[in-house]
């Protein structure tokens, strides 16, 4: 597991580890020039390179960098972007040590191409759109050819949201210090870092002082955390899932989840679906047990309102939503299953907006926020997040981890935004997984429906709730990656993620892991 800060925490990590913790912002400064020289030599022998400084700290670590670079021997020419009287002390120091060299930065671009070329100009203090002079140069440095490297963050990009501000440096390579940033990993800002490196540079947990960071993103050894399957368990043991989907018309969409929470790890599935759907589910998935109902105008009769309830009870977790529809018996089904309260929820699709268009389901979610004993789980996409918001599209999708942190915060859900960087954010602690697995093949008809399944089978596994739906998202991206990496993305379909899941739901490889990070 990987924290991500934003910038006001970033900067007081370094402002801790300078003030309390003793370490010099020189040697902080020298530190993150050598790691990215470290990084440098790992890619390159030789060659010319430029270096643009802007007059803050991210300028002080490219006047070192260069300093180290020209020490192995490579031809390395400064670019001076801003006005030297304002300069922090550090810079200016670093400055000060290349004219005793007598070397000098320049203030004009001398040459069209360079081995590598390397922003060193704003860091993650920008705040402002850049316009005039500096996106001149930003715009230069993106058509002078060579490999670009970013220092800290591409500049352009808001550290805090991704958010593109004017304009921004197109990195092959990121650098970044200490722990990773938001705006590295959002969109739009992640199209521009290229690889992203974090090295270390002294800045220990400890200038945390206890308050960790609410944002963090899973490695693939973190697939040690779930927990191994006991030997002596048995079908109960690993999770009972019930799963209330499918209509006449979309079949495809509880067989997708059924089959994901299976091969996750669930160790019983019940379907309660429209007895259109029977012959159907039981052919293509003999293992599930299936109890129906019959489409009608007036809703559920009482005797399938009780074998609704009877399957609700059954479970451990429940899984509602995909292909259910829209219609009145959907609607109670819904209502039921959002307000029990005895076993986390997971909701999808139709469900998603049937809440969207219920005033008294909005309400519920609302009033019983601080007062749940299980947790919802609501799964919407960018377009069923912005109605149950009752917003435009386009203006939920430029503020997504904002949005979504107010509406989980008042609804006190578990909240899995899913888009393009998946965001998981949980409505009672604030915690925020930005998922960087996954790819646009994934964009594809069935997809979500397989994520329920996959997040049913993590909380099957009695993980933490929050970690395992963090965890269903992650290894649900891992999927796509490796789905693609067999075909492209343009091939893939949402059954092949299911296909994938041995390669990291795998006994063996997870015993490695842990021993790894033991």
């Amino acid at each position: 597991m990987k924290y991500v800060l934003d910038k006001a925490s970033m900067k007081q990590c370094d402002n801790l580890t300078i003030t309390q913790f003793k370490v010099p912002a020189m040697v902080l400064m020298e530190r993150a020039a050598l790691s990215v020289c470290g990084e440098i030599s790992k890619r390159f022998q030789s060659g010319n390179v430029l270096i643009a400084c802007g007059n803050g700290n991210n300028g002080g670590d490219g006047y070192a960098l260069g300093r180290m670079l020209e020490e192995k021997g490579f031809v390395v020419e400064y670019l001076q972007v801003d006005n030297l009287n304002k300069l922090t002390k550090e810079t200016k120091a670093q400055l000060d040590i290349l004219n005793a060299y007598g070397i000098k930065a320049g203030t004009e671009l001398l040459k069209e191409e360079y081995t590598i070329v390397i922003d060193a100009v704003f860091g993650i203090g920008l705040s402002r759109e850049i316009t005039g002079n500096y996106k001149e140069i930003i715009e230069k440095l993106n058509n002078v050819k060579g490999y670009k490297i970013a220092l800290d963050i591409p500049s352009g990009i808001c550290a805090d949201t991704g958010n593109i501000l004017g304009c921004c440096f197109q990195a092959d390579l990121t650098v970044t210090f200490g722990y990773l940033k938001k705006g590295l990993l959002l969109f739009p800002g992640t199209e521009y870092v290229g690889e992203v490196i974090c090295t270390d540079i002294g800045i220990r947990e400890a200038a945390f002082l206890g308050n960790y960071p609410d944002t963090f993103t899973f490695e693939k050894e973190d697939l040690s955390l779930i927990p191994k399957r006991r030997k002596d368990g048995n079908k109960g043991s690993f999770g009972k899932v019930s799963v209330f989907a499918g209509n006449r018309q979309v079949s495809g969409a509880l067989l997708l989840a059924v089959i994901s929470a299976y091969r996750s790890g669930c160790g019983y599935v019940k379907a309660f679906t429209e007895e259109a759907n029977r012959p159907f589910l039981a052919r293509k998935v003999p293992e599930v047990v299936i109890e129906t109902y019959m489409d009608k105008p007036e809703g559920l009769l009482e005797d399938e309102l009780n074998k609704m309830k009877e399957v609700y009870e059954f479970a451990t977790e429940v899984i509602i939503g995909p292909g259910i529809g829209l219609d009145a018996i959907a609607e109670e089904m819904v209502w039921h299953v959002l307000t029990a309260d005895n076993k986390p929820v997971i909701i999808d699709a139709d469900a998603i907006t049937i809440i969207s268009r219920n005033v008294k389901m909005q309400e519920y979610l609302i009033q019983s926020a601080n007062s749940r004993n299980f947790p919802i789980i609501l799964t919407p996409h960018v377009g069923e997040f912005a109605r149950l918001l009752s917003k435009d599209i386009k203006q939920v999708k430029e503020n997504l981890l904002q949005e979504g942190l107010a509406y989980a915060n008042k609804t006190g859900v578990i909240l899995v935004c899913k888009e393009a960087r998946t965001l998981v954010i949980n409505g009672t602690s604030g915690q925020v997984y930005i998922n960087c697995s996954g790819n646009e093949g994934m964009a594809t008809a069935g997809s979500g429906d397989v994520l329920t399944g996959m997040i049913a089978g993590m909380l099957g596994t009695k993980m933490e709730y929050y970690k395992a739906v963090c965890m269903g998202v992650y290894i649900h991206g891992l999927c796509g990656d490796k789905a693609k990496e067999k075909s492209s993305s343009a091939y893939v379909m949402a059954s092949d993620l299911i296909k994938e899941l041995p390669c990291f739901l795998n006994d063996k490889r997870n015993a490695t892991e842990k021993r790894k990070k033991g």
